[in-house]
């Protein structure tokens, strides 16, 4: 049996991290809004907007989950890069030695960038933005080293 590659396991970890912004946007608008009875399953996208309207949840709480939708969405817009670059580096031979602390800055950065999106306003924003950067800058170093240019 091959030796396990934890750069794949770290591919499957941020793809789960992505789904804790979801979990809590959903358990913040059940709680405030009286339930999963008012989940709206053919719209859910406009299901903030549909419960701010109907007086189910205040403003904060919709801005709360706005936060959590953006993090969730760039989740999905960072990931694949991340996913690439693992497995670009993988295939092209680049060390493991190498490519595990690319993978854990990466994981590192995503878990501060997700608790800061969720959590911070404007006053944390230029630490989000800069563990975004982090966390692009392994993604480009993984694939330069794919590359064979450092």
């Amino acid at each position: 049996m091959p030796d396990l590659n934890y750069s794949y396991l770290a591919c499957i970890a941020v793809y789960t991290m992505n789904l804790v912004p979801v979990g809590l946007k959903y358990s913040t608008l059940f709680k405030a809004s009286g339930g999963p009875s008012q989940y709206e399953n053919e719209n859910p996208r406009s299901m903030v907007a549909n419960l701010k309207a109907k007086g189910k949840i205040d403003a904060k709480t919709e801005e709360y989950c706005q936060r959590l939708t953006g993090a969730e969405a760039n989740g999905y817009e960072i990931n694949p890069f991340f996913w690439l670059a693992v497995l670009a580096a993988n295939q092209a031979g680049v060390p493991l030695d190498t490519i595990y602390p690319a993978c854990a800055v990466f994981l590192g950065a995503r878990v501060v960038y997700y608790a800061i999106y969720a959590t911070g306003g404007r006053s944390l924003s230029y630490l989000r933005s800069a563990s975004f950067g982090v966390a692009n800058i392994c993604n480009s170093f993984l694939l330069i080293k794919a590359a064979g240019l450092l």
